[in-house]
């Protein structure tokens, strides 16, 4: 017998994660013939927090992500759902070109286990131990270890500082040394488990001819026309009144079902909550309903990123190609640089290329306290030295993200278990976001997904 489904329930927090609970228990509860009175509670003035595409004197410039990788079936789903399926585009052929910045020059980033073994990239030494990973045997029962001690054991330290680390720069931004390899890259570890070493299931899927089986970062890059903001714009479309922005949730109370209070005083109230905040927030609304589950929530930590969008008369950059980015130990200001219009037509007005320059991240902190004139400025010098790119940009956008991506730092299973352990104090409420399962446009959409299921009882 199907679960009895809530009458009403409130979500709290308007971005990715939050849109798509919201639209997808409303999809499943018309599917069972029920009713369900959905409202989402966003904070700021707009949907999709950090998911914002921005128009600009002819530019398309996204605030974060720019994309999502069609290994998961999740974000097309929702498009297709939400009505933008038409408007999904992959990215051009020059996305397979790849770079990454070595002795301070941009080289090609090897693309299959054979170019990684035999890159000249590495000394000797270092290709004879990469191509000793498959008889390195496969982790059995240990402890989560870091994703620098997992490169290490799996390839050797050289290697692991040339490719491993771009890596984690390229998906979080974090460092290496603290982030779990589990946590991070569930994919990866799985296939460790199943193939017992990464360059036999990354062999595997290519002789099988698996899209996405060999290097992640080969996989197509997919996203819309107007930009990604157009899947959050849909959702809230689709959503109608259920929608409520600007208004700040301070604080969850239990009380039969739940009432959720705002800063100006007001309350709501519903059946069940679905918590889709950034953890400090979720921590500090739930920390008077369940401090051990509040601390829990507020010990995930994030980092902080700018996005440094300069725009160039097509002329000045020679580079075709998905971008570059650059290794910590080669002490760059900027982590990466992606060429936005090798990527996808109409992110530039005619004539003009858009640049996306990441700063910041777990290392590189300190590069946030510049003004928005120095970062630029910085972003120029270095563009100029490793892309040969001297003219002055026709635009400049500064955008900045104090709290921009969750780090998933050893021990964040054992904290996500932890965290529903409390949760099951308290039926009717439930997590989602970039926090817990995965920081990507796939992960919270497919996490979304679930915990719509889970709360119409799926």
């Amino acid at each position: 017998m199907a679960q009895r489904i809530p009458q009403k329930v409130l979500v709290v927090g308007g971005g990715i994660s939050g849109l798509a609970t919201a639209f997808e228990m409303q999809r499943l509860a018309r599917e069972r013939g029920e009713s369900l009175i959905v409202e989402v509670l966003e904070a700021e003035p707009w949907v999709g927090g950090k998911l914002r595409s921005r128009r600009h004197e002819g530019f398309l410039i996204e605030e974060s992500a720019n994309g999502w990788l069609r290994a998961s079936g999740a974000t097309d789903a929702l498009c297709e759902a939400a009505g933008v399926g038409p408007s999904i585009v992959q990215a051009g052929e020059a996305a397979g070109h790849r770079y990454l910045v070595a002795k301070g020059k941009l080289r090609a980033l090897p693309q299959s286990p054979f170019q990684l073994a035999t890159s000249d990239l590495l000394s000797l030494a270092g290709r004879v131990r990469v191509a000793k990973e498959r008889f390195v045997p496969a982790a059995v029962g240990q402890d989560d270890e870091s994703v620098a001690a997992f490169g290490r054991r799996r390839f050797g330290p050289e290697a692991t500082e040339l490719f491993i680390d771009p890596l984690v720069t390229g998906a979080c931004a974090g460092d290496p040394e603290r982030l779990s390899f589990s946590a991070c890259f569930p994919k990866l570890a799985a296939l460790e488990r199943t193939h017992g070493s990464l360059i036999k299931a990354m062999m595997a899927g290519r002789k099988a001819g698996v899209d996405g089986a060999s290097v992640p970062d080969a996989r197509r890059l997919t996203s819309l026309t107007g930009g990604m903001g157009g899947l959050c714009e849909a959702l809230r479309s689709a959503l109608g009144d259920s929608v409520r922005c600007g208004g700040r949730v301070v604080r969850v109370e239990r009380m039969g079902g739940y009432r959720v209070h705002f800063a100006d005083g007001t309350t709501a109230v519903g059946d069940a909550v679905v918590v889709a905040a950034p953890a400090e927030a979720a921590a500090r609304m739930l920390a008077s309903l369940d401090d051990s589950l509040a601390r829990e929530i507020g010990a995930i930590s994030y980092n902080a990123v700018a996005v440094v969008a300069l725009g160039f008369p097509e002329e000045a950059v020679k580079l075709k190609g998905f971008g570059f980015i650059a290794p910590h130990r080669e002490r760059r200001f900027m982590l990466g640089t992606l060429f936005e219009t090798n990527l996808f037509a109409g992110r530039a007005k005619a004539g003009y290329v858009l640049t996306r320059t990441m700063v910041g991240g777990t290392r590189r902190r300190e590069a946030l306290e510049a003004t928005d004139d120095e970062l630029v400025t910085s972003v120029r010098n270095e563009l100029a030295d490793l892309a040969n790119i001297l003219a002055r940009p026709a635009l400049t956008q500064v955008i900045r993200h104090p709290r921009a991506i969750a780090q998933y730092e050893v021990g964040h299973a054992a904290r996500l278990g932890r965290i529903d352990g409390r949760l099951a104090n308290h039926p009717g409420l439930y997590l989602t976001g970039g926090a817990y399962r995965g920081v990507s446009v796939n992960d919270c959409v497919a996490d979304a997904t679930a915990t719509a299921r889970r709360v119409i009882g799926v």
